[in-house]
């Protein structure tokens, strides 16, 4: 009987061998649900493997083969790739007779021709040395957590000194409409026009950036950065330009997040489900998500098992259904109610108009897959076009759009004083070459060009023209608020491949890299 817990190693080892080869993107936390639904998935297994064999050695044995076929269908479909043999209609019917023949041998007792004690310790100790290297990789991950950032620097914001708040008992909403383009961006590359959403945006009390530009390429950079993160930030983030540990970046995220935007202003903090591990801030005072959601960490272990073929055959005639549900319920859930407490923080990450085209028709991508990735990581190797891209692209912006009036009214009619900071964490990528250290100029304006409003219950001065960037507009945003003069200007934009986060190039306006 000690030999039979075997099955168990086969069932967590995909979830953990998956991290060790992300554990530098992703947190350890985000390992609890895939483990939890893992041990339960392989317990269910083991239990139909014994009714099936009436035999305890068999049925270990039996699950342990069902459980390695399970998760290595994924691997093997990648291998084969675009060959007759990959095709889920010839791979997946192998794999169901695979199943069966090892019903039939072990309900017969014949287990490969071997003892079945000698099977199942070698079992254990396949399983053992499989598990070795993930172990030890998440073992260093533990040991060796992130560098702590540096405390935020408050300056003369110091406990006892607050300077006069101008809304003591406003709302703080933070929403970061993913990928969204600046409007000549879209016009020029798109063939959009959008300025009847900039002129719906104005008619409900927002300035607007007309030539505002991103921070930083990549999301976390943006995010840290805008919301005042206390990691060095003037252009290196204090990491060795050669590091890709985007961990600090993470953990800091979520740090400010339930900090709030402003110190002192807000009491309590609400966050959403995002699909996108890095920004999901689940200790947050509220945290909101569908009752059935993936991050990105557990839909690439799905894709890995048959899963990923039922997955793939709903998205091809549905779209990606699972992400779709997360935005809109983001959307309809954004507006904090009427009789909540006073002073919520509401942190809202939103990965649209962002890929993957939720709001597209499939037939606008010809059936392609796109996964929450962008640039040249689903154009061409994912089949995709820059003109399919582009389209896609503008049913998003239609889309969110539409749903974005829909909950700013929904947030304005609630009776309760509102500040709203809408922007995008960098713009759309349909010329984004990911490796490619020295952009092109029309790529990085394309990147760099985003949306970027906000709405104070007052109007005050415009200090849209005060600020271009989201690190800008918070700082005058701050000083505003508390009427002060602004600390120090943040308007410079960075570029950075996907492979060396740190290393930047300083970007100009007109997409130029700026001399050293």
């Amino acid at each position: 009987m000690r030999w039979r817990w075997h099955p168990l190693l086969f069932a967590i080892y995909p979830v953990l061998f998956l991290y060790a080869r992300n554990s530098g993107n992703l947190p350890v936390g985000v390992l609890t649900r895939p483990l939890v639904v893992a041990v339960a998935f392989g317990l269910v297994v083991w239990a139909a493997s014994r009714l099936v064999t009436r035999d305890g050695v068999q049925g270990a044995l039996l699950a342990t083969g069902a459980l390695v076929l399970w998760s290595a269908y994924g691997h093997v479909h990648e291998l084969l790739g675009e060959s007759f043999a990959g095709q889920h209609r010839v791979l997946l019917p192998v794999w169901v007779s695979l199943v069966v023949w090892l019903i039939v041998m072990t309900r017969r007792g014949q287990p490969m021709m071997a003892p079945a004690q000698d099977l199942e310790r070698a079992a254990i100790l396949l399983g053992v040395v499989l598990l070795a290297y993930p172990s030890i990789r998440i073992a260093g991950v533990l040991l060796d957590p992130p560098e702590e950032p540096r405390p935020y620097d408050m300056g003369k914001y110091t406990p006892g000194q607050e300077p006069h708040k101008t809304h003591p008992d406003a709302d703080i909403y933070h929403i970061i409409l993913d990928g969204y383009g600046r409007a000549d961006i879209l016009s020029e590359l798109y063939n959009h026009d959008n300025t009847p959403f900039i002129d719906a945006l104005r008619a409900r009390g927002f300035c607007v950036s007309d030539s505002a530009r991103a921070n930083y390429t990549q999301t976390l950079l943006s995010l840290v950065r805008t919301l005042g993160g206390g990691v060095s930030m003037a252009g290196d983030f204090g990491h060795d330009p050669d590091s890709a540990d985007r961990r600090l970046l993470a953990r800091e995220l979520k740090r400010v997040v339930r900090r709030g935007p402003l110190p002192w202003y807000c009491d309590w903090t609400r966050a959403f489900a995002t699909g996108y591990t890095a920004t999901e801030v689940i200790d947050a005072d509220q945290y909101l998500a569908p009752i059935v959601s993936l991050n990105e960490f557990e839909r690439a272990l799905a894709a890995t098992t048959p899963l990923g073929v039922l997955m793939n055959l709903v998205e091809s005639r549905y779209g990606d259904w699972l992400h779709r549900r997360l935005v809109e319920f983001t959307f309809a859930h954004l507006a904090v109610a009427p009789n909540d407490p006073p002073r919520a923080f509401t942190f809202a990450h939103i990965i649209a108009p962002h890929p993957p085209f939720v709001f597209a028709p499939p037939s606008v991508t010809a059936g392609a897959m796109v996964p929450l990735a962008d640039g040249d990581h689903v154009i061409d190797g994912n089949g995709l076009t820059i003109d399919q891209y582009r389209a896609a692209y503008r049913a998003q912006i239609v889309a969110v759009n539409e749903r974005t009036l829909r909950t700013l009214d929904a947030i304005l009619a609630n009776g309760r004083a509102s500040i709203i900071l809408l922007h995008g964490d960098h713009g759309p990528g349909s010329l984004l070459r990911w490796e490619e250290r020295i952009p092109q100029p029309a790529a990085a304006r394309e990147r760099l060009g985003i949306l970027l409003a906000v709405r104070i219950p007052d109007p005050g001065p415009d200090i849209c023209d005060r600020a271009e960037t989201p690190a800008g507009m918070r700082s005058e945003l701050m000083a505003c608020l508390w009427n002060t003069a602004p600390r120090e200007s943040f308007d410079r934009s960075y570029f950075s491949t996907w492979s060396r986060p740190f290393d930047f190039v300083e970007i100009g306006p007109d997409g130029e890299v700026v001399a050293p």
